[in-house]
């Protein structure tokens, strides 16, 4: 037989971890937040004019009508922009000098050094030209022609030292005049 069980006080006299500190106090930290009193919902929204799907497919066809243009445009602009925003010795006036077997002689002569350097050869021809214009023309300034044909012509497919760059420079030497 259980012995007979005592009824619970309220509130307990000893807890679980000893009596309690201090009784229970409601205070304005320990409060509820104040109700907000009840307001009805406003007047409804009007309702949103719906779309025609022809406006939609109309509004799409003329943007893309604008973007075509604009594409167009600065393809048949940007190639003489393009030529003319950067330094080469055309812009300074002189004309390289060079055909296309010297192109070609110059081309082989940067494959035989490293072929990343041809990878494009557009791009090649279009450093040769600023390396001659720097030949040319030369500006002010720190760094030695070698250094800048380094810069030139390293990053993307190939990387060059110095010494190549004294092997490229004397490759464009040869039409560069």
């Amino acid at each position: 037989m259980q012995p007979p069980t005592q009824p619970q006080q309220w509130p307990p006299q000893q807890g679980p971890y000893g009596p309690p500190t201090r009784p229970w106090v409601e205070t304005s930290e320990t409060a509820a937040p104040p109700q907000r009193p009840y307001l009805p919902p406003g007047p409804p929204r009007p309702p949103r004019k719906k779309t025609s799907p022809v406006t939609v497919v109309i509004t799409v066809a003329v943007f893309a009508v604008l973007l075509l243009v604009a594409v167009v445009t600065k393809v048949a602009t940007g190639d003489a922009s393009t030529s003319s925003a950067q330094p080469s010795s055309t812009a300074a006036g002189k004309s390289p000098n060079w055909n296309a077997e010297q192109q070609r002689t110059y081309l082989d002569t940067l494959s035989a050094l490293d072929p990343g350097l041809v990878a494009n050869e557009d791009r090649a021809i279009r450093r040769a030209e600023r390396i001659c214009d720097r030949i040319l023309n030369p500006p002010g300034g720190t760094m030695s022609l070698e250094r800048y044909v380094v810069e030139e012509l390293s990053g993307g497919n190939a990387t060059i030292d110095e010494e190549t760059a004294k092997t490229v420079i004397a490759a464009v030497k040869v039409w560069c005049r």
